[in-house]
């Protein structure tokens, strides 16, 4: 499936303070067919979400400025759709937990492997184009309900006004 863009993996945001790390992230999910956006911070991070939407984002939990935790927070605030999986290099219980009850789709380690992320990275693209179409259903089926409660209510009262003239042509009035 295609994104606005016409690219086939989506759109990700790449957060991370090493230059090294968000340079091969680029490159590599570039050739999985993702757009990729990076950022050196979470402040960057979230300027760039101001300005447009992502699918996707890739967030280091230990960053100088703001970290990881504030930027998903932030991000999840700009965008509650945007998919954000954490990623550390010093991985504690603790900020696993508190990433998930954020909102993180997922909590990974460095280093990893590009074809596991790229596979993680399509799940959560998966997930949150599936959780758009549960939306755009929703919508569909309050408007369906709210058109036949209305076309219902607007039936009554001729029907109403029928069965009355009946009755009285009925009873010979």
């Amino acid at each position: 499936m295609k994104n606005a863009d016409g690219v086939e993996g989506g759109s990700v945001l790449v957060v991370d303070d090493e230059t090294g790390l968000r340079d091969m992230l680029v490159f590599g999910l570039g050739g999985e067919g993702y757009r990729v956006v990076a950022a050196a911070s979470g402040e960057e991070a979230l300027e760039k979400a101001r300005a447009e939407r992502f699918d996707l984002a890739l967030c280091d939990i230990m960053m100088p400025g703001m970290g990881g935790i504030e930027t998903l927070k932030a991000l999840k605030a700009l965008h509650p759709d945007t998919e954000v999986i954490m990623v550390t290099g010093c991985a504690t219980l603790e900020t696993a937990v508190e990433s998930m009850k954020l909102g993180a789709y997922d909590y990974i380690t460095k280093p990893y492997d590009m074809h596991h992320l790229a596979q993680l990275l399509a799940k959560a693209l998966e997930r949150a184009r599936l959780r758009f179409r549960v939306d755009q259903l929703e919508e569909l089926n309050r408007l369906k309900s709210e058109f036949l409660s209305s076309m219902s209510h607007e039936l009554r009262t001729p029907m109403n006004a029928v069965i009355g003239y009946t009755n009285l042509l009925l009873e010979g009035v």
